[in-house]
């Protein structure tokens, strides 16, 4: 799999929901319906990543729970959630609870 950040390999995975702000809201064992219409608990909400890429993302994520961030990273901070649901979404194309029909085509898989 590809790293979100980078598009090389991906040696670690990284939490679309931060884990502290899971954590914080109480989400970690609550579960949430992604658009396919597979549901996941949000600690198992995870996407590819490269470690160093991800690390680095780390200090932005850390920023942001402290409350002490410029604007460009509440965008890119806002990025990664938006692109970690679509990714995350994209890699169980079809319900797990179902997977012989599509939800977003509602046709059966071949």
């Amino acid at each position: 799999m590809k790293c979100i950040f980078t598009g090389k390999d991906a040696d670690s995975s990284e939490h679309v929901i931060p884990r502290w702000l899971q954590m914080r809201l109480g989400l970690a064992d609550q579960t949430m319906i992604i658009p396919n219409g597979t549901t996941l608990k949000y600690k198992h909400h995870r996407v590819p990543a490269e470690t160093e890429a991800n690390n680095r993302f780390g200090l932005i994520e850390e920023r942001m729970s402290r409350g002490i961030f410029d604007p460009a990273e509440v965008y890119l901070w806002a990025l990664k959630l938006h692109i970690g649901c679509v990714h995350r979404d994209a890699s169980l194309r079809f319900d797990i609870k179902g997977p012989e029909l599509s939800v977003h085509t509602g046709r059966y898989a071949i």
